[in-house]
This record gives structure tokens, C-alpha cells and sequence, in this order.
């Protein structure tokens, strides 16, 4: 990344600050409501932090100064780190978890990283014997995964590329990733033969605004990502006969666009859902 886009970016970040402080009283949520009338001026304000229409016109703003989005190698790493303890929404996920843990024997971790989370879950649940955690992310992500697994001589471990390795899967868990994902989670979870037990969504933003499409900057790397609705996430699940058995936040995260907060999520959020019994197709 050149000096001018280091710029740009740390420019962009202090106005979209600014903006979010300003929008929080009524007289600058009215003034903001002007300003985002003009989109030339949102975006030389806040550059990518605004709504796409979807992934790929968010990714195409964000092109060349994304700095490899989530194969970014600090990334990776931050992720790791984050893994050495639970985090405050991952509470709600064990309260869920530890009473049905001895039915669940493969679990399918969706855009899971390194395999941050099969780490700490497994200190603090208890899953059935024998239990398969498969890993899905990209290549580079996955070959680094193996790598840390094969060093810790982790052998419970599994990494995959492709969705349809979730079939047959206890428990689908979409946890700090399904606002990174190119297709609804209905359509994935629709394609499988023997659809999961349970599904645990944790850490996303989900909205009471339409969904749309944005740009999360992680410091470091920006990545593409979606801003939810979070009925419409619900109804499509439960169209495929899930029933949602909890809903909780989690105040650790946000998601913010500067001009757009109808859109915006001030906090992430959890959702547990279930099948009466294991379902196939």
C-alpha cells in the first residue's frame, strides 16, 4: 500500500469517527441526514464505510488496498491470539452447547480460520467420542491451520474448502463469519443432503435495516462484508424447519456506517437454533 492510500485511509477513519459522534444527537443525526444526499461527498468523507448492493461491487471499491482481506496475514494471527480465551458472547454459545454436547460428534466450523475455536471449546465442552471438527476457509487460511494442528499434534482436527463438507455435520457454527460469505446461509445449508442438528451463529452484525453490503475496516486489512437482516436471517431458517431457540448480543463488536445508521450494527449478535430431529433431504 503507497503513502497516499496509508493517508487516505487514516483520513477516512477520523471522519467516519467524527460523523458516528455527530449522528448520536438529534441535531446531527438531521445534518448527517443532509450531507448523505450527496454521494460524491459520503464517500470522500468516509471512503468505503457506506452500503453497496452486495459483495462484489464492495469488494471492487475496496480492490487494491485491502491488503490480502482476510489471508492478510495479521489477520490470521490476531485471530489466533483471540483464541487463547472465550470472549463475552462466547457465553451464550456454552450455555447452548454444554447440554447437548454428548449428541454432537462432527461439527463443521464455517469460515473458522486457523481453528481458533475448536482451541478453546474443547477446554471448557465436553463433545461426544469420537468427535471430527472441520475447519472451512480459504486455502491459504486452511494450509495454515494444518500446520498449527500438525504442530500441536491436534488429530480431532479436519480442514476443508467447500461447503459440502458441512453435510452430515451435528453442529454448523458460523461464529465472526457469516457477514464474510458470497451466498445467504439458507442456500448453503439448502444444498446439503442431511442438513445439521444445530446451527450456532455468534459475533455478526445484524440489523433491523435492510441488508446491504459494506466495507469492515480491520485496521490492518479491509475486508468486504454483509450487514444482515436479521428477521429475514431468522424466517429463512426457519423456512427450512429450524427453530430459533435463542437470540443475545454481543457488545464486544460493532459495525458502523457513518451516514447510515438505520443500517448500521452497535452491536454484533448470537443466534441459536435448532431441528426437532436430525433432518435430510
Amino acid at each position: 500500500m503507497t503513502w497516499q492510500s496509508e493517508l487516505r485511509m487514516r483520513q477516512a477513519r477520523l471522519c467516519a469517527n467524527l460523523i458516528s459522534k455527530v449522528a448520536k444527537r438529534s441535531s446531527g443525526r438531521r445534518l448527517v441526514e443532509v450531507l448523505r444526499r450527496s454521494p460524491w461527498l459520503v464517500q470522500a468523507l468516509v471512503a468505503e464505510r457506506r452500503p453497496f448492493p452486495d459483495l462484489a461491487a464492495a469488494a471492487l471499491a475496496v480492490k487494491g488496498h485491502d491488503r490480502g482481506s482476510h489471508s492478510n496475514a495479521y489477520n490470521v494471527t490476531l485471530h489466533a491470539q483471540l483464541s487463547q480465551n472465550p470472549r463475552p458472547s462466547d457465553y451464550a454459545a456454552f450455555f447452548h452447547l454444554v447440554t447437548r454436547s454428548h449428541s454432537i460428534h462432527r461439527i463443521f466450523d464455517y469460515g473458522g480460520n486457523v481453528g481458533n475455536l475448536f482451541y478453546y471449546y474443547s477446554r471448557y465442552l465436553a463433545f461426544a467420542e469420537p468427535t471430527t471438527w472441520i475447519v472451512h476457509d480459504l486455502p491459504e487460511v486452511v494450509a495454515e491451520g494444518r500446520k498449527m494442528a500438525a504442530a500441536r499434534g491436534e488429530h480431532r482436527l479436519e480442514f476443508a474448502t467447500d461447503r459440502a463438507s458441512a453435510d452430515g455435520a451435528d453442529l454448523f457454527i458460523a461464529s465472526g463469519s457469516l457477514h464474510y460469505m458470497d451466498e445467504p446461509l439458507a442456500t448453503t445449508l439448502s444444498r446439503l443432503q442431511v442438513k445439521p442438528r444445530y446451527i450456532l451463529i455468534n459475533r455478526t452484525p445484524l440489523t433491523d435495516g435492510k441488508t446491504v453490503a459494506t466495507v469492515q475496516d480491520g485496521r490492518e486489512f479491509m475486508a468486504p462484508c454483509m450487514l444482515l437482516n436479521k428477521q429475514e436471517l431468522i424466517d429463512s431458517l426457519t423456512a427450512l424447519g429450524y427453530r430459533l431457540v435463542d437470540r443475545w448480543d454481543a457488545t464486544e463488536l460493532s459495525l458502523r456506517l457513518p451516514f447510515h445508521p438505520e443500517n448500521s450494527a452497535p452491536y454484533y449478535s448470537g443466534l441459536f437454533l435448532e431441528q426437532p430431529s436430525p433432518a435430510t433431504t
